[in-house]
């Protein structure tokens, strides 16, 4: 039984039998388990020996000179030597690409599918034996490498310094250029943002990182001016709108703890941040958008009004009469001269009735 078992031992080194062991073909005998059956009497009894096609010279001398080509190394002329030596690279590729291909299907990269091609690639290799290794390296080694290179100038370019591009230039595609595209001063830049969002969606995108940071740098500077721009506006209003009121007679009235919420709807809008910072697309502190501040100067003369009659509550709670101009105009419709004379003189008289009693008025 030992002669036997040597005898096969020595054909399987040779290259010219294979085993089939558990229902798996074992060709290689540098792979562990081609031991097993060699060294126990049972699994020996189990197992079935057959004679191999080996590969031609041809074939593998064109394996190992793609793997030549793949690794700058050079390897022996025999199967088992070749494949082991391609085995052991496509687990090393396997290794870089899982982070590679996770963090590109986090981030929603269009280079997803390839890197799962280059996988599937990688996992045939992984299951092949060792003579199946050598046919797929002498057959495909130029497309292997072709996709290990590429593979590879994506694992360079996606540095956290270019990560942080690729977010930004997302945040100005999604959050910058909807505020931007429809007003004139910037209709020079429709096709940057054009561009940029051509680039985002293209597998190369990782070749054209500069452009892609210099299109998002333009965008950004242009919103930034008109973000800075609208924040100061609001700021010098709001600011002048607060110093009118504290400017106010009845202010000095005012009960210290209850001014700043008299004032917090002017205040509030009134921010003093200088600047946009970069990378941002609104004010830390106020979180205003551009439209948002554009509203805010319209309601401008509501907001004083509001907070003038929030003053005069306070100060004069006894001494204000509100007065309802609608009631005095029946419903808000005046069909003749006669009907608009009627209804000043009606309104004329009660506010100098009030005024008599000693009190302000408060039209609304």
């Amino acid at each position: 039984m030992d002669i036997l078992k040597l005898f096969m031992a020595v054909l399987l080194r040779a290259g010219s039998i294979e085993i089939t062991h558990q229902g798996r073909r074992l060709r290689n005998y540098r792979d562990p388990q081609s031991r097993t059956p060699l060294t126990n009497n049972v699994q020996f009894r189990n197992s079935s020996f057959a004679p191999r096609e080996t590969l031609g010279r041809k074939t593998l001398t064109t394996a190992v000179t793609q793997y030549e080509q793949l690794t700058g190394e050079t390897v022996d002329v025999e199967v088992g030597t070749i494949s082991t030596a391609f085995i052991e690279l496509a687990e090393e590729e396997m290794a870089l690409l899982t982070p590679l291909l996770a963090e590109a299907r986090a981030r929603g990269l269009p280079i997803t599918d390839h890197l799962e091609d280059y996988r599937n690639d990688l996992q045939k290799v992984l299951r092949s034996d060792g003579e199946d290794a050598v046919g797929i390296l002498a057959g495909e080694g130029n497309s292997f490498r072709e996709a290990r290179d590429k593979t590879r100038q994506i694992r360079e370019a996606l540095t956290e310094k270019n990560l942080l591009i690729l977010d930004r230039a997302r945040r100005v595609v999604s959050g910058i250029w909807p505020t931007l595209r429809s007003r004139p001063e910037v209709e020079e830049l429709i096709g940057n943002n054009g561009e940029l969002e051509g680039l985002l969606l293209s597998e190369a995108f990782y070749e054209q990182m500069a452009q892609i940071a210099q299109l998002s740098q333009e965008i950004s500077d242009a919103y930034r001016s008109i973000y800075d721009e609208s924040h100061s506006n609001r700021r010098i209003v709001f600011s002048q709108a607060v110093k009118e009121l504290e400017n106010r007679p009845e202010w000095a009235s005012v009960p210290q703890e209850l001014a700043p919420s008299v004032l917090q709807p002017l205040t509030s809008r009134a921010c003093e941040r200088p600047g946009l910072p970069e990378g941002e697309t609104v004010c830390p502190d106020c979180r205003a958008t551009v439209g948002q501040m554009e509203t805010d100067l319209v309601a401008l003369a509501g907001l004083k009004f509001q907070a003038i009659d929030r003053v005069l509550g306070i100060v004069e709670q006894d001494h204000i009469e509100r007065v309802r101009l609608a009631a005095y105009f029946d419903g808000g419709v005046l069909d003749s001269e006669e009907a608009v004379q009627a209804a000043t003189e009606r309104l004329r008289e009660d506010l100098l009735k009030i005024l008599a009693e000693g009190k302000k008025i408060v039209l609304e």
